[in-house]
């Protein structure tokens, strides 16, 4: 009896296992740079360093850039359902909308956060970036809904499964 020889998946089919790995990996990124950033709003609620949110910020202000390159770009998951469900295209595109008010809602916090930082994190200041801070968790957390509501419609009309 002859061995039979693995069959090789075609080039695209790699690349798509391999993009689905990558967002697999930076979803749990992401998740875990938001628990920080509330982690850090809870350490400040008491008038304790703001350099924890500034650091926190960061963090998520990176991730939040790597969501956007791996959903938008060639591979990602809102093009995938551009092309495969396109009676679901105005949901991704206002996902994409919603990247761009993030991005700039945290290059926003993250200058009100420097600022604060520069001038010695007066209480004032600091309530103001928890305030922005709060304020971006609630849109980050309403995104992922969004995004997992649509990767759940998508999949459902995909294969024709029922949504009970």
């Amino acid at each position: 009896m002859k061995a039979r020889r693995p069959t090789k998946k075609p080039a695209a089919k790699r690349r798509h296992a391999a993009a689905a790995g990558e967002r697999a990996v930076h979803c749990d990124s992401l998740i875990a740079a938001i628990r920080e950033l509330e982690q850090a709003l809870v350490a400040t609620a008491n008038g304790g360093p703001g350099t924890r949110i500034r650091r926190a910020l960061g963090k998520v202000a990176r991730q939040v850039d790597e969501h956007v390159r791996l959903t938008e770009g060639e591979h990602g998951l809102l093009s995938m359902v551009d092309e495969k469900c396109p009676h679901l295209l105005r949901w991704s595109a206002r996902l994409r909308a919603e990247h761009a008010q993030l991005e700039k809602a945290i290059a926003r916090l993250t200058a009100r956060a420097d600022r604060a930082q520069a001038a010695g994190w007066k209480r004032a200041q600091l309530a103001g970036v928890r305030r922005g801070a709060d304020d971006l968790l609630g849109a980050l957390l309403k995104h992922q809904a969004e995004g997992t509501e649509l990767m759940f419609e998508a999949f459902v009309s995909d294969l024709g499964a029922p949504a009970d």
